[in-house]
């Protein structure tokens, strides 16, 4: 499992929990450090990694991806507005789906948590 945009962790840990080999990335270095600290606090073993979208992550593919993107329109200013906005022209989107194929396999599933206020037809650009 792949959580891209881990913030705490929390879908990272419940499939470490669940039993899953699980690698969790964010961009933002305190959300990094608090994915690390949770799965320690609860017994759990991942990989965490500093990582834009796939940069850091080792080359490999996945069973499952799970990612919260950013969706709204705009340019990120500090670390915390990366969890909101995806960049100009929606960039994380356009980067996420050209860099997904190197880690998925024909079986993989990859899950996207949009709000229904963002703008599909922009994200599926």
């Amino acid at each position: 499992v792949l959580e891209i945009g881990c913030g705490s962790g929390l879908l990272a840990l419940t499939a470490a929990r669940a039993g899953g080999r699980v690698t969790a990335c964010d961009i933002n270095p305190a959300a990094v450090d608090c994915t690390r600290e949770n799965a320690r606090r609860n017994g759990l073993t991942l990989q965490t990694f500093l990582s834009d979208l796939f940069d850091n992550v080792p080359r490999q593919t996945f069973d499952v991806i799970v990612v919260n993107p950013p969706f709204y329109a705009g340019e990120p200013t500090d670390d915390a507005s990366y969890a909101w906005y995806s960049g100009k022209e929606f960039g994380f989107f356009h980067r996420f789906f050209q860099n997904l194929p190197a880690y998925i396999h024909d079986q993989s599933r990859v899950w996207m948590i949009l709000a229904d206020t963002c703008d599909m037809e922009a994200i599926r650009g």
